[in-house]
C-alpha cells in the first residue's frame, strides 16, 4: 500500500529545472566548463530537490606524441544547496 501511494505522488509531482548558465571558457590548454541550474519540485515532501546545483570542470587539454594522443587532466566540482533526500545518490 505504501509503495502505491508513493508512486502515485511521484507521478503527479512536477519538476521545474532552469539552466541559468552553461558557459565554457578556454585559454590555451586551460579549460573551464560551468553549469548553474535552479530547480524546484512541486512537492518537496515526495521528491526533495536542491534549489541550486553548481557544476564546474577545470582541466588541461593538450596533445602528446605529435598531437595524436589527446590528454585531459583536471577536476570536477559539484555543489548542491541543502536538502534532505530519501536515499544516498553517488552523483
Amino acid at each position: 500500500m505504501f509503495d502505491y501511494i508513493f508512486l502515485h505522488n511521484i507521478l503527479i509531482t512536477l519538476i521545474l529545472p532552469l539552466n541559468f548558465l552553461n558557459q565554457d571558457f578556454q585559454l590555451g590548454i586551460f579549460h573551464l566548463d560551468n553549469e548553474v541550474t535552479y530547480q524546484k519540485s512541486s512537492n518537496q515532501d515526495v521528491l526533495p530537490l536542491p534549489d541550486l546545483v553548481l557544476y564546474h570542470n577545470f582541466y588541461l587539454k593538450f596533445g602528446l606524441a605529435k598531437k595524436v594522443l589527446q590528454v585531459e587532466l583536471g577536476t570536477d566540482v559539484r555543489y548542491f544547496t541543502q536538502y534532505y533526500p530519501y536515499f544516498y545518490s553517488h552523483v
